[in-house]
């Protein structure tokens, strides 16, 4: 799916890729200068205090003016999370990473014989292409999180030499590499507080594939929706979850009665695609759809049947008409929710009115999907 040929990269990868950091544009470079800016200013400052005496007294002077300047910056602006962020785990880490391993590979085809240069050459290198799609975006969980290992290896690598191994500042030298080593794990840890206080109140889903924790209303339309998924399939009636869900199959042990197991931006190619899948929903007789609210900002669309997919939506709403609520509990606004769709007999034919009470779920009555991570 993220092929670059691929339909959804092609009409949704420009976006997407903004959201998770690669931004390859002059305002994106210009603001990442700024950042890189107060992280010079913080680290030549703190480089500063065990290399002091080495160093030309006016050298010393404009040092420290800069990082006094640096830290008055951060103090005004910043809050203290961001602080930290910023001097330990800054969001252009691996763009520092990738100019590092430009940087070295360049050294090394020069002075071929270091001995440790070419595992470290491929460590960054390796680093900077894994994680590519969060160029700009390095943060501690959301998506980053599946590419910023190697990364935070490769940073702590590259401030390494900040600290001096001999001279004056030998003695420094554990307290610095334990400092440094604290203050990138310390950014994780109050993230990982933060998200573990924001789901406090979440409650457990237990079913057959093992136990869960989500939010109470969201428990509660999954229980409604497995219990529909099983009753419909012990009926051997087809039951298809729109736009995506494929979750719901599994929990509930049934099969998806279609080949595409889920109606996000990009996953249906218009046309021949389309049609094909749209055979195969009235050839394999689905007679139940469980439509929910979920929305994709981060594909730069909302809703699917009305700004993607119109296609799919067209004739799902003129097949199927909206009957009852997945769940009859009460759901506050921009909660996920979901309603049971019936397909309409052919027998019956459908009036204009009719046709349009048969909306798709209103804005008001939408939420986001949970981000992944």
């Amino acid at each position: 799916m993220t092929w670059p040929s691929s339909y959804f990269m092609k009409v949704y990868g420009k976006f997407w890729l903004a959201q998770t950091g690669f931004i390859l544009s002059l305002r994106a470079f210009a603001e990442a200068a700024k950042e890189t800016l107060v992280f010079l200013g913080c680290w030549q400052g703190l480089h500063l205090i065990p290399t002091w005496k080495g160093t030309d007294r006016r050298l010393i002077r404009l040092r420290a003016v800069l990082f006094l300047a640096t830290v008055a910056c951060l103090l005004i602006f910043v809050t203290g999370y961001d602080t930290l962020r910023a001097i330990f785990f800054p969001k252009d880490m691996v763009l520092y990473v990738t100019v590092a391993s430009m940087a070295a590979l360049w050294y090394f085809l020069r002075q071929p014989r270091l001995p440790r240069a070419p595992g470290l050459i491929l460590l960054l290198i390796f680093s900077s292409l894994l994680a590519f799609r969060i160029l700009l975006r390095m943060t501690p969980g959301e998506y980053a999180m599946y590419y910023n290992g190697p990364v935070v290896l490769s940073f702590l690598l590259l401030l390494r030499p900040l600290i001096p191994q001999s001279g004056s500042g030998h003695r420094f030298v554990f307290p610095a590499v334990l400092l440094l080593c604290l203050g990138c794990l310390a950014v994780p840890a109050l993230y990982t507080r933060k998200v573990v206080t924001e789901t406090a109140g979440c409650v457990p889903l237990t079913t057959e594939r093992g136990t869960i924790a989500v939010k109470r209303s969201l428990a509660e339309q999954y229980r409604a929706g497995i219990r529909f998924m099983k009753e419909k399939n012990a009926k051997v009636e087809a039951v298809l979850s729109v736009p995506e869900d494929a979750s719901l199959c599994f929990l509930s042990g049934t099969h998806c009665p279609t080949r595409i197991l889920q109606f996000t931006p990009g996953s249906l190619v218009p046309g021949k695609m389309t049609e094909e899948t749209i055979r195969e929903i009235a050839e394999k007789r689905v007679r139940y759809l469980v439509w929910s609210n979920g929305l994709f900002p981060e594909h730069g669309v909302l809703r699917f049947g009305t700004d993607f997919d119109q296609t799919m939506g067209s004739y799902l709403t003129s097949h199927y008409r909206r009957t009852v609520v997945l769940s009859p509990n009460y759901v506050r606004l921009g909660e996920g929710n979901a309603y049971i769709w019936e397909r309409i007999p052919e027998s019956e034919s459908q009036s204009p009115g009719s046709r349009a009470m048969m909306t798709i779920p209103s804005p008001d009555a939408t939420a986001s999907r949970p981000t992944r991570g």
